[in-house]
């Protein structure tokens, strides 16, 4: 019960740090508290099945449908992998499956390492593929309160902390006919997915000599194509193909959440070297990610969200060094073919503050965000809004729609001033940069 009670408070901190520029200059509250050291795991399914379970890992076959649990939680200070794979086909009736992935590291030594893998495969025909995969990493680093009781409360003393979480979490989802998920023939009825995916991450340290704190910045290398940037592939990815006959009504309906938070807060002693961090040595590594195709003969509806709160605070610290640079990214392989009237609707945002001693810091290049949104739709409309704040600048936005494609970029910098103007001549060091991409 304590679990869940968490999860619930976890979303309401989110919506008190969204609420407004005001929030980004106080502390969150201190129930990101996480549970004690525990592990679980449910894995079965309605027969025939095959299962098969080994630690953090669980298997699902069933070769005539049913419904299919793969439940697992595990809190620890070591790496944690979790693994769920469920494969269904039916033609008499509907396939269910059911995945949820929650791992919490709580203090102990760093790196804490989390990385959490769903694949969902569905064939049927005349009844419905149902699919819902939650996915949650959470780091808690740091003491809950000081002595005095009103401080955000940090580990001890001591000559040098190093505080690291890298978490990456794929959510691969494959529904269609019998004989490949990957293709609509035979397929009569409906698809429906959601996918929600969650990375929290809390660091706190107090140290004499220097401070690390530091999240998502090692490259991952399994992701698939749908997920790739550049140069790096997202810390935090979803791909969803969903197919129904195109000669039949089945419908195709996918809804998808993305959070991705980053609290780090230090503390000095005057002449403490500090570093935060987000993402890797390439610009735009990691972040968010997430791919959605759709094809079928009836009508196709999309939701998504995806949103990213990065939250850098510095107190009595010496050098200082802060960077964020989230990509959010509707990846370029996502494309919706259904009936007249499919709908398509994405939202994304991107929330950036940067603090030290309670005063809004110039980045000069330290703090990025690059929001792209990419879809294609026959029969349908697709409505798209993009958002950046960055400090106490103005929010930036962009967006598209309704109308059959959207291809919009919204790149925001905070860059550092030209040497050859005075600094009463500038109202902003923010740099956005607006395209359309098709």
């Amino acid at each position: 019960m304590r679990r869940l009670v968490l999860l619930v408070v976890g979303a309401g901190m989110v919506a008190a740090l969204f609420a407004g520029p005001a929030s980004a200059d106080s502390p969150p509250p201190l129930s990101f508290e996480l549970s004690s050291g525990s592990s679980f795991v449910k894995c079965a399914a309605t027969s025939p099945a095959t299962v098969t379970k080994s630690g953090q890992s669980c298997t699902i076959t069933q070769p005539s449908g049913g419904t299919a649990w793969c439940i697992e939680y595990k809190s620890s200070t070591s790496p944690i992998t979790q693994t769920c794979t469920i494969k269904q086909t039916s033609t008499t009736r509907a396939n269910f499956a059911y995945v949820v992935q929650i791992a919490e590291q709580r203090g102990g030594s760093s790196p804490q390492k989390t990385t959490q893998t769903a694949t969902v495969e569905q064939g049927n025909t005349v009844r419905t593929n149902n699919s819902w995969v939650t996915q949650i990493a959470r780091q808690g680093l740091g003491h809950v309160l000081d002595d005095d009781g009103d401080d955000w409360g940090y580990p001890t003393y001591s000559d040098n902390v190093h505080q690291v979480q890298d978490a990456s979490q794929l959510a691969d989802v494959c529904q269609g006919g019998v004989a490949d998920c990957h293709l609509g023939a035979g397929m009569l009825s409906h698809n429906n997915s959601s996918v929600l995916q969650k990375q929290w991450q809390t660091e706190q340290a107090a140290a004499r000599v220097s401070i690390t704190q530091e999240q998502n910045t090692k490259q991952n290398s399994y992701f698939p194509l749908s997920c790739v940037a550049v140069a790096d592939p997202a810390n935090m990815c979803a791909d969803v193909d969903q197919n129904s006959d195109p000669t039949a009504s089945g419908k195709n309906d996918e809804d998808l959440n993305q959070l991705y938070v980053q609290l780090q807060n230090a503390r000095g002693k005057g002449a403490a070297v500090t570093d935060q961090r987000q993402g890797g040595a390439n610009i735009f590594s990691g972040g968010l990610a997430h791919a959605i195709t759709q094809l079928g003969g009836g009508v196709a509806n999309i939701t998504t969200g995806q949103n990213s709160f990065q939250y850098q605070k510095a107190n009595n610290v010496g050098s200082l060094f802060q960077k964020q640079d989230p990509r959010i990214s509707k990846d370029l392989f996502s494309t919706q073919e259904g009936a007249e009237g499919s709908l398509w609707t994405g939202n994304q945002r991107a929330f950036q503050f940067q603090l030290e001693d309670g005063v809004f810091t110039p980045s000069f290049g330290g703090q990025r965000a690059r929001l792209t949104y990419d879809a294609d739709s026959i029969g349908g409309s697709i409505s798209a809004d993009l958002l950046v704040k960055q400090n106490d600048e103005p929010a930036e936005t962009e967006s598209c729609g309704p109308a059959p494609s959207c291809h919009i970029l919204l790149d925001c910098t905070n860059v550092e001033p030209d040497l050859y103007v005075s600094s009463s001549e500038y109202t902003s060091t923010q740099e956005c940069f607006r395209e359309d991409i098709d």
